[in-house]
């Protein structure tokens, strides 16, 4: 439990760096409780190069839109946790084309 967002490639070797991706993996943040200090994930895409983006600022969700052609993750971030009224914004947006290993920025 993480309390944050990431999007991440899984290769099939992680220990080789030229190894396929065989799949991508989207995490989401929290919205009932605060997340960890922002120096928890600092370091993690540097040391990770399949860890293509993390936030641990925010709370919010990511909405996902799927089709045959693919998927569509908007990692949208909430204004104000406290208010159940509060508006929310896209962060960062990712897409997988079907049949095509990998994420992309949208």
């Amino acid at each position: 439990d993480v309390h944050s967002f990431w999007a991440c490639d899984v290769k099939a070797d992680f220990g080789d760096r030229a190894a396929p991706i065989v799949a991508s993996e989207f995490v989401t943040t929290c919205l009932a409780s605060h997340n960890a200090p922002a120096t928890l994930f600092a370091e993690a895409r540097r040391w990770n190069d399949h860890v293509r983006y993390t936030d641990n600022s925010h709370a919010g969700y990511v909405r996902l839109e799927l089709s045959a052609a693919g998927l569509t993750a908007d990692m949208r971030a909430v204004d104000d946790m406290r208010d159940p009224e509060s508006a929310a914004h896209s962060l960062m947006r990712f897409a997988l084309e079907a049949g095509r290993p990998g994420l992309a920025v949208a």
